[in-house]
């Protein structure tokens, strides 16, 4: 066989791998689901390629399946449910996602601009997280509002041919400068009640969730003065489907998601909503790493850690950290033992409890905050 022959013969074989591993990648089920989490990228218009990962979860719903039943009824055990709770729509929702089939070696394809992306594998979990790098000027073509300094990337999972289903993500393109707003989600824009543990589980799993009055429309305020905003929570990944309905019934601003992974087979329904504070820390400190030019606005609540948690960020990192402000659902006072110690070392001027979200300054009253160059020596750790 001649030489062109064998390189022509090669060629296809290599053609036919690939049609067939592409074809594989596209192939989801029609009985699995995919849900899209929203990302953030750190977007330097002016960089050859940009970087960001695409995270999302693919499962299969087993919705009449006996091991689903036997975990739905641990779950409403251990939430000591009645039968009619354990039976509502709400509580039916948002269980649901707790008792999945994740699914593990998948291969999915994302349309990225005007690019066909091989995603990485899921993981046993069923969580896919896959690095993507792509040239700054197609990102530029697609994202919203387009050819911006900053904006939003919307992307797509390609499906097999004749499935009519769409799963649709995003990632947030922010810019090296300005300011972000990291924001806490239970007790701060969301009335959880987490000081009563039997009331937060019910507020999570059997009621319609519900905003703290003037948090929208303060966020709101601050996203036309050109906050970004990341939104972290203990709350498991399962949760974020009901999170993210929430949030766009009540305007807040569209922003990154950044939730905690939990397998109710891996532990009890207790620990759901368990203490978030080592997941916060090393949650929180990558998005400061990304953006070293940008100054951050820390929100959250006094009924956990939210103290402790953006006092320790705040120490690490004082020239990014520039202000912390804490809805004081837990009768606290500035300078007392608790605070004291969570903010030892960070300027007062740089805390503030609130009780009402009438009580946040408008972004204009913060930008003196933001544009102090003045800034404090890192202080160590309180004993």
């Amino acid at each position: 066989m001649r030489q062109g022959s064998r390189k022509a013969i090669l060629v296809a074989v290599v053609c036919l791998f690939q049609i067939v591993g592409q074809l594989r990648a596209n192939d989801l089920s029609r009985d699995e689901e995919v849900v899209l989490f929203p990302m953030f990228s750190a977007f330097d218009a002016a960089a050859p390629t940009t970087q960001f990962f695409i995270h999302g979860w693919i499962f299969e719903p087993e919705a009449d399946s006996k091991s689903r039943g036997l975990l739905l009824a641990k779950l409403a055990a251990g939430l000591s449910l009645a039968e009619h709770e354990r039976l509502s729509p709400v509580f039916q929702e948002r269980a649901r996602l707790f008792l999945v089939d994740n699914e593990r070696d998948q291969k999915l394809v994302a349309r990225v601009a005007a690019r066909e992306v091989p995603l990485t594998t899921s993981q046993p979990n069923g969580h896919i997280r896959s690095l993507v790098t792509l040239p700054t000027g197609e990102l530029r073509k697609a994202m919203r509002p387009p050819v911006a300094a900053a904006g939003t990337l919307p992307f797509a999972l390609i499906v097999p041919k004749g499935d009519a289903r769409a799963f649709s993500g995003r990632v947030h393109l922010i810019g090296p400068e300005g300011w972000s707003v990291v924001s806490d989600i239970d007790d701060t824009i969301k009335a959880s009640n987490v000081l009563d543990k039997a009331e937060l589980m019910r507020n999570t799993f059997l009621r319609e969730f519900r905003a703290v009055d003037g948090m929208a429309e303060a966020y709101r305020e601050w996203s036309r003065e050109g906050a970004a905003f990341h939104y972290v929570s203990g709350s498991p990944w399962q949760l974020y489907p009901a999170l993210a309905k929430f949030a766009d019934a009540e305007d807040f601003p569209q922003g990154s998601y950044h939730l905690r992974t939990f397998r109710l087979q891996d532990g009890s329904s207790s620990e759901l909503l368990g203490s978030p504070k080592d997941f916060k820390l090393r949650t929180i400190e990558p998005i400061l790493q990304a953006f070293p030019r940008r100054k951050f606005v820390f929100v959250g609540d006094s009924g956990e850690q939210d103290p402790e948690v953006y006092g320790e960020l705040a120490r690490r990192r004082p020239e990014q950290v520039r202000w912390i402000a804490i809805r004081n659902i837990t009768n606290e006072v500035l300078g007392n033992v608790r605070l004291a110690a969570a903010f030892q070392g960070v300027p007062a001027d740089r805390c503030l409890l609130f009780r009402e979200p009438a009580e946040l300054p408008a972004a204009k009253q913060m930008m003196p905050r933001m544009n102090d160059k003045k800034f404090p020596s890192p202080a160590a750790n309180p004993k």
